[in-house]
């Protein structure tokens, strides 16, 4: 089992979710958590972001990272796919 870690921003995104649309944020939560037991099963991005991997979640992408040696799933930043990879 991986350890989930936000970013401030990422933190702050979820926050924001969190007091207009609960039912998205669980649905964000409930994607993140499954990360702990694959967490490949994200698309790896190319680019500027080249290395991290992007989740989907309905019309909202979770952008993180991996961390091998510390066992850890860093979440980058989430948002709106039209705003995420500006």
């Amino acid at each position: 089992m991986r350890k989930i870690e936000f970013s401030h921003l990422a933190s702050k995104e979820i926050e924001k979710i969190y007091k207009v649309d609960k039912k998205l944020y669980s649905r964000l939560l409930t994607a993140i958590e499954t990360l702990r037991a694959d967490q490949y099963q994200g698309k790896r991005l190319k680019g500027r972001l080249c290395g991290d991997y992007s989740l989907r979640v309905g019309d909202y992408r979770v952008i993180y990272t991996i961390h091998k040696d510390e066992l850890i799933v860093y979440i980058i930043d989430l948002g709106h796919r039209k705003e995420i990879y500006r």
